[in-house]
């Protein structure tokens, strides 16, 4: 594969594996136990000005020969994209109709070229989670900084805003930083390049051999700091069943996927809280929480039986009556208890990434998914595993049958711990 100028220095050409770490994808692997390369802290390069505890990245002017060779390699970006870029065919965007932005079609095209040429761009798309094509050097490049050996590698990506992104890794005499430059075309077919700059890289790592992380912010308790970079593309198959199953109940401020439970034997499991996001998966919109009466008494909004019942019978094998005794029914009033999530209530975890590593189906016509929850700004790949069975239908609806936790990482997991007390 030829990779032109954007490749790893490395001094040794075997290079020795991170402690821990299978070097790639392993053929088989107990369920939860994944393997990950050590995270490093850094300290800033070029500069040497000292780490501050702002919330901010440092930023600061590229010096030295770094600069002219970040610029020479935008160049060459810009010479190779100029033509598909000035030809792009725009569109209104979705998310700001003022503005106009590349079609899919035409970042895809840009996108192709550079993989074509041994790139390593991200890879895009409207569904499937983006990929790094021709990842190996990414790959190299953490293996060769592990081993104290000077490195660097870019990662490009394309923007639908008319713009190709450079970003640099580069690890010289112990020191990490993180280089970042852009170019644009404006509306005669003219580009610019943005003038580099460079952050200190706080830390980075693999996560079995499927990501690379990286980190330029520091940890706080409001935003995700760990940026991950998928390196393979998704199994399809796999996020597809993640995308109906998974991802709409997530791992905040519900615990159907964080508690043992299965139909009939309910444990801790919290319908009340699962109400919001069963509701969203129904009926394509956010429950508008200043719709229902509020009890002061109680500090929550009273959800009627119908509205309530309509949307969780559907996604469990549970009778009225039972959900009625877990779902701390009032009957004098037929309505349901339910605390939208406010700041009292609300407790920050990181972002969790569900990634279904198994499928099983079930004599029942059944699927049991095992699925790893990784969170990177806790370095856990995964935090811990779980497994969901759902029972599907012919005309594409489910019911949630089970929920079981068959790893833990020992780390702390999201709270679990419904909203409303149950013993009221």
């Amino acid at each position: 594969m030829k990779v032109k100028h954007i490749v790893c220095f490395l001094i040794v050409l075997v290079l020795t594996a991170f402690a821990g770490c299978g070097g790639g994808q392993e053929e088989a692997k107990t369920p939860g136990q994944g393997t990950s390369a050590p995270a490093f802290t850094m300290e800033p390069a070029a500069s040497g000005k000292p780490m501050d505890n702002s919330l901010d990245p440092q930023r600061y002017g590229v010096e030295d020969g770094r600069r002219e060779a970040v610029l020479s390699e935008c160049r060459e970006l810009a010479e190779l994209c100029g033509g598909l870029m000035k030809s792009a065919e725009k569109e209104r965007s979705a998310y700001f109709p003022y503005d106009t932005v590349m079609t899919r079609e035409a970042v895809d095209a840009v996108e192709s070229l550079l993989a074509e040429k041994g790139y390593p761009v991200l890879n895009t798309d409207a569904f499937y989670p983006e990929y790094l094509e021709n990842s190996e050097g990414l790959e190299l490049f953490a293996e060769a900084s592990a081993g104290g050996e000077d490195a660097r590698q870019a990662i490009i990506s394309v923007s639908r805003y008319g713009s190709v992104s450079y970003s640099l890794f580069q690890y010289t005499g112990g020191a990490a930083e993180h280089i970042c430059a852009s170019v644009s075309w404006d509306g005669d077919g003219e580009y610019t390049i943005s003038e580099p700059y460079t952050e200190p890289l706080r830390d980075w790592g693999m996560a079995n051999g499927d990501f690379f992380y990286y980190r330029v912010y520091p940890f706080d308790a409001h935003w995700d700091a760990c940026v991950p970079v998928r390196l393979h593309p998704a199994d399809e198959r796999f996020y597809e069943l993640a995308e109906k199953y998974v991802k709409p109940l997530g791992y905040q401020c519900t615990n159907l996927l964080l508690v043992d439970w299965r139909s009939g034997d309910w444990g801790e499991l919290s319908f009340n809280d699962a109400f919001e996001y069963l509701y969203l998966m129904s009926f394509g919109e956010r429950v508008d929480a200043g719709s229902f009466e509020y009890s002061a008494e109680l500090a929550c909004c009273l959800v009627p039986e119908e509205i309530f019942e309509r949307t969780l019978l559907p996604y469990f094998d549970i009778s009225v009556q039972e959900l009625r005794g877990e779902a701390m029914y009032i009957a004098g009033e037929d309505v349901y208890p339910w605390q939208p999530v406010i700041s009292s209530n609300l407790e920050y975890f990181p972002t969790i990434i569900p990634e279904v590593s198994a499928c099983r189906e079930n004599g029942d016509g059944s699927v049991t998914l095992t699925v790893d929850a990784l969170c990177f700004d806790e370095k856990c790949f995964p935090l811990y595993t779980h497994e969901l069975t759902v029972m599907p239908a012919e005309d594409g609806s489910f019911r949630y049958l089970a929920n079981e936790l068959i790893y833990l990482s020992g780390h702390a997991l999201p709270s679990a711990a419904a909203r409303l007390d149950r013993r009221r």
